[in-house]
């Protein structure tokens, strides 16, 4: 049964139904049949040329954002994190007189304060060698500093002068609204962590207000400016790192205007985010496991917080939580969090992929001026602390030992002198050369980490992000998938203006009894939108498949004449080409029936 009767095609030229390769199999004479020919070929070429072009455009998997805005009735304001720059407190410090240990030259105690600048100028000097002199700089590692000298933010709270909308703020919402944490910057101000300060009216009028004192006269001398840091985050969003905020300086009313915007990004093969488990909120005191769907997804702000921690971890002579950390999360609620601390140790050994994983053993490296006296087990030479530390580990009854610098030993001209002790070795400090000491007794248990060596260690990982061995950075931070952005600028006038501190303000704030000192201490914040709108940010693919397809089609039709029919044609004659093959008796049977029929 032919074509033209509605049957499947008889041979592959029918089933083709292609305009080529008729016209150069019709064709009787060899001119014709060769343009047609060649014409075919340049066009097959140039049709696989475009479909080369079309998937590779296809596997780019190319995209664009959208960006709309829209108005909206009710403005939610961010949390908003405030810090002095000043992280301690330099007038109880200086007041401190620290009984135990050396004095000084002239028979006098040290203060903690003596101590603490001398430490934090040595280190500004020597970079990550840290000090060299013979200041108790020991001393300071037992005294918890940061903590029992901590800036006293709510005495800064207490004085301050709070608005919402015009409207004073209440001490009852003030406890509700504002609370104090630890971040990198000391303790600061976190505010609006229950989303309860909403905007309803455009502009400043309807936006927040808060006149905030600096008292520059209790900064330490290694506090480089006088004001506050400012940060945004989202509710509940943890950003304990100084990386993200910006600075306001005393003297100024600073008017930040805010711009929310929603933003959402797509995965693979699209897009590059991810939502990554929050590894400190997934170990928090009162944390459930919930759905197992559901996760409490860690912010690119968040994130930095782990690659921070990851750095000290990573340093052999740290292995140790920043002061911070160790108070926001292993010792939360004033306990340790145990299972915040095998969590995290889980993490870094198993969870991060093995390039990255984390190995931890019970040695631990010290920085300090002491040394080891005692009878030597055994002397070396080793190019490193590390190494002298990993000797006396594998030196049997070997419980301390002590590396000097080559620069302090006579006659060694490279590395360094390894010394090994027993149990029976005692702190000496009469030595006035710089030493690395260490101990290989204990469990492994990580501990925070002292004054001298956060320090030392601050600035050594800073030396390890700025030579940007792939080997030695910490695992990357994904782009959240969706979150909330708050943008912003900022306009500033000066303050207090003097007729407003003659009339009223110089009541409110004694201890500063000119208009001169009130500017060198008061800062005036007035957050607020100017018009409330809402803008977002959607990534969208822009070359999907049912583009893709469309585009091929119209491509190979255009310059070969293949479709969709086409195919189904080609599909249909391979098929019916099968059944043909397998029904021989039949063909012949059929053949023998019109053979039969009687002619008209």
């Amino acid at each position: 049964m032919s074509e033209e009767n509605g049957g499947p095609p008889h041979n592959l030229l029918e089933a083709l139904d292609n305009g080529y390769l008729n016209s150069l199999l019709n064709y009787a004479a060899p001119i014709p049949r060769l343009i047609w020919g060649i014409l075919g070929v340049a066009m097959m070429c140039v049709a696989l040329f475009l479909t080369i072009l079309l998937v590779a455009d296809y596997r780019s998997f190319p995209s664009y954002t959208k960006v709309s805005s829209e108005s909206i009735n009710n403005y939610y304001f961010p949390a908003i994190t405030i810090c002095n720059m000043n992280i301690l407190n330099k007038t109880e410090m200086a007041t401190t007189d620290v009984d135990k240990g050396p004095r000084k030259a002239d028979g006098s105690m040290y203060t903690v304060y003596d101590l603490y600048s001398e430490l934090m100028k040595s280190y500004s000097d020597r970079g990550s060698e840290g000090p060299e002199n013979n200041v108790p700089y020991e001393l300071l590692d037992n005294m918890d500093i940061y903590r029992t000298y901590q800036w006293h933010i709510r005495d800064t709270l207490d004085t301050s002068s709070i608005e919402f909308a015009k409207s004073t703020v209440t001490d009852e919402d003030r406890n509700e609204l504002i609370q104090a944490q630890f971040t990198e910057m000391g303790n600061c101000l976190e505010i609006n962590d229950n989303a309860m300060l909403v905007q309803k009216v455009n502009g400043p009028i309807g936006g927040l207000s808060l006149i905030l004192d600096a008292s520059v006269a209790d900064y330490t001398t290694d506090t480089t400016s006088q004001g506050f840091f400012i940060m945004f985050r989202m509710p509940g969003e943890k950003v304990i790192n100084r990386e993200y905020a910006f600075k306001v300086s005393p003297g100024n009313e600073v008017f930040i205007r805010l711009q929310p915007v929603v933003v959402n990004r797509l995965g693979s093969p699209w897009g590059t985010c991810m939502d990554t488990q929050d590894i400190f909120t997934e170990y928090e005191f009162g944390s459930t496991d919930g759905d197992d769907d559901e996760i409490d997804v860690m912010s690119q702000k968040e994130c930095f917080a782990s690659q921070v921690l990851y750095m000290f971890m990573k340093e052999e002579q740290c292995k140790c939580f920043p002061w911070y950390i160790w108070s926001r999360y292993i010792m939360e609620k004033g306990e340790k969090n145990q299972e915040m601390y095998d969590g995290l140790i889980k993490y870094w050994t198993e969870t991060l992929a093995p390039e990255k994983q984390l190995t931890f053993d019970s040695t631990a490296y010290l920085s300090d001026q002491n040394s080891w006296s005692g009878d030597v087990l055994d002397t070396s030479v080793t190019k490193s602390v590390i190494e002298c530390g990993k000797a006396c580990q594998e030196y049997e009854g070997c419980v301390n030992f002590m590396w000097t610098r080559a620069n302090f030993v006579p006659g060694l001209d490279q590395g360094g002198k390894c010394e090994l002790f027993d149990g029976t070795a005692t702190v000496d400090d009469s030595l006035d050369y710089k030493v690395e000491r260490g101990t290989v007794e204990g469990t492994g248990e990580m501990d925070e980490c002292s004054l001298s060596q956060e320090e030392m260690c601050g600035n050594l990982i800073m030396e390890r992000l700025m030579d940007g061995d792939e080997s030695e950075l910490p695992p990357t931070c994904n782009e959240p998938c969706s979150y909330n952005r708050t943008d912003f600028s900022v306009s500033t006038s000066r303050f207090p203006a003097q007729g407003m501190w003659e009339s009223s303000m110089n009541k409110d704030y004694p201890q500063y009894e000119t208009l001169d000192a009130a500017q060198h201490n008061l800062v005036k914040l007035v957050f607020y939108q100017d018009v409330l709108r809402l803008t977002s940010e959607t990534q969208t693919a822009s070359y999907e498949i049912q583009n893709f397809i469309a585009e091929l089609g119209g491509t190979v039709d255009l310059f070969i004449g293949i479709s969709f029919y086409t195919v189904y044609k080609l599909i249909e004659w391979i098929l019916y080409s099968i059944y043909r093959r397998t029904q021989p008796n039949q063909e012949a049977s059929n053949a023998s029936s019109d053979a039969a029929l009687p002619k008209v």
